[in-house]
């Protein structure tokens, strides 16, 4: 097979970078007692940040994504933190004055600070301070013998290169809340809320921008794909470099504050405090998280994320969050077991014991359908292409079915297909499936312990022999994550199904152990 794409060092460099930057900041904050029912919290926060610098100043960035050469030393880029003011104001209201009902709400401003995680990834594999190439063109039977003199022969145009927005707006995310605390029999709180956010001008990571760009049509966005049937569309590659972002280096990395994000959810409470040899807490929270790229410091941060979601696509890369859970509910308790009036020894035996748990479930991390090698011939040095989803019987809602430790086949691949070649103009156009369109597996176990107390007066008031027995995933639930990338991968790039024993399959260790025991015994004082 021909590799899509080829990477290598060319030369030896120096890594890694060693950047520096200073933050300061300041608050004023206090509490105004409206009346005896009602506080009020005001406060403001101002936290400015310096640019990053690096101690030699191996500082090299593309000014703009079209350049072709970077911009050697510092400023990295302009400083947008010196506005950085960031209000917060909350309350706390017992409307009925009985101290058995609570009403709280706030909302406050908070600054995502250009810091040096985001660009450490940038500055330390960029040229010319590491030379790393990348070829996209290899012929049948270049990989291996030939990939690395023809990738050394492309000079400047197969480097890599680093671009970091060079006049970024502020970026901040507001978060707001607001929730009903109230008192019940038996020791009994139940709270309900809601909590969102929305986040303006975040990082979104690419881990290559620099692709074929699209031609858009009534299809959406079409490209010279390599099953192209039009020859008077179909392009050689010279032809497909020269369509490309910038057609003079090879791949580009970078770092945009431009993401944005919204979080809505309902959270929900019921806690009972320890008396009477009880405590018990419910917990339940329903969230939709949506944004156009869930990654900052590399394209892929998350397992699940497309590493590099397609600059020319604003609308293709929104979709739910890389690492959103819809439903997450959460059960632990607490029982004393109670004590019983015997001998010394019967009560030594019997009393002081405690029964524990904790049960979770909660629904599955999102992951995106795609297809192998580079359908789009989008030459990039890191290619990707969504299938079409198709809505025939059995397809709708989300596309997946029951699994077992022996046949781990998960996604509903019949419920996809290669997108078409248009037969009138013989592009080939990025598929319907989406970002994220497809829900991995449930997680759900639970945790259980059992502790033996012996108070040792003899000895101390506060000295305790204390004996646990803890087991955790008592039911030896499987519980798994996504699929890994290669089982994502539903097509080659000839429009061929993969194999089902790799295509749509959840492959490797489980996300969390099996059925374990553990025993300890501790001396507290």
């Amino acid at each position: 097979a021909t590799p899509t794409s080829f990477n290598s060092p060319i030369a030896q460099g120096t890594s890694p970078r060693d950047l520096r930057q200073s933050v300061f900041g300041g608050y004023i904050t206090d509490n105004y007692r409206i009346s005896p029912n009602l506080t009020l919290n005001l406060g403001i926060r101002y936290e400015p940040v310096t640019v990053p610098t690096e101690t030699a100043n191996r500082i090299a960035v593309l000014p703009t994504l079209t350049s072709v050469a970077p911009r050697l030393g510092s400023p990295y880029f302009q400083n947008a933190s010196y506005t950085n003011i960031a209000p917060r104001v909350g309350f706390a209201w017992d409307p009925f004055g009985k101290d058995v009902t609570s009403v709280r709400g706030g909302f406050g401003l908070y600054d995502t600070q250009t810091l040096n995680y985001l660009y450490e990834g940038l500055s330390i594999f960029t040229a010319p301070y590491l030379l790393l190439g990348n070829i996209t063109t290899l012929g049948a039977g270049d990989f291996p013998k030939n990939a690395y003199s023809k990738m050394n022969a492309a000079g400047a145009s197969g480097l890599r290169y680093a671009y970091a927005d060079q006049n970024p707006k502020r970026g901040y995310v507001e978060q707001y809340s607001l929730n009903v605390q109230q008192s019940l029999s038996y020791g009994f709180t139940l709270q309900v809320g809601y909590a969102g956010s929305r986040g303006i001008h975040l990082p979104y990571r690419v881990d290559d921008v620099n692709t074929v760009q699209p031609i858009r049509d009534a299809q959406g966005y079409g490209f010279f794909g390599p099953n192209c049937t039009v020859a008077a569309n179909c392009k050689t590659a010279a032809q497909l470099n020269a369509t490309k972002l910038n057609s003079n280096i090879g791949q580009i990395s970078a770092v945009f504050m431009t993401g944005y994000s919204h979080y809505n959810s309902l959270q929900a409470s019921l806690n009972k405090r320890l008396s009477h040899s009880t405590q018990l807490g419910i917990s339940y929270t329903w969230a939709k998280s949506i944004d156009d790229g869930s990654s900052s410091t590399f394209g892929d941060t998350f397992a699940n994320s497309v590493s590099s979601l397609p600059l020319w696509a604003p609308d293709r890369r929104r979709a739910i969050s890389d690492f959103v859970v819809a439903h997450n509910l959460v059960l632990n308790y607490l029982y004393e077991l109670p004590n019983v009036r015997e001998t010394m020894l019967g009560s030594a035996l019997l009393n002081g014991w405690q029964w524990g748990g904790i049960f979770q479930f909660s629904t599955g991390e999102p992951f995106t359908p795609l297809i192998s090698g580079d359908p789009l011939n989008l030459k990039s040095a890191d290619v990707f292409a969504f299938p079409d989803r198709l809505t025939s019987p059995g397809c709708s809602g989300n596309p997946t079915q029951s699994f077992t430790a022996i046949n781990r086949a998960f996604v509903k691949t019949q419920c996809f297909a290669f997108p078409a070649v248009d037969p009138a103009t013989g592009y080939t156009h990025l598929g319907n499936a989406g970002r994220n369109s497809i829900i991995g597996p449930r997680l759900s176990e639970f945790d259980t312990s059992l502790i033996k107390n012996t108070r040792i007066r003899a000895i101390s008031e506060s000295f305790n022999l204390q004996f646990r027995a803890e087991l955790f995933n008592v039911l030896n639930h499987g519980n798994y994550g996504p699929p890994p990338k290669a089982g994502t991968q539903l097509f080659g790039a000839n429009g061929v199904a993969l194999s089902p024993a790799s295509a749509g399959v959840i492959v490797g260790p489980a996300a969390t152990s099996s059925r374990q025991a553990q025993f300890a015994l501790k001396v507290l004082f």
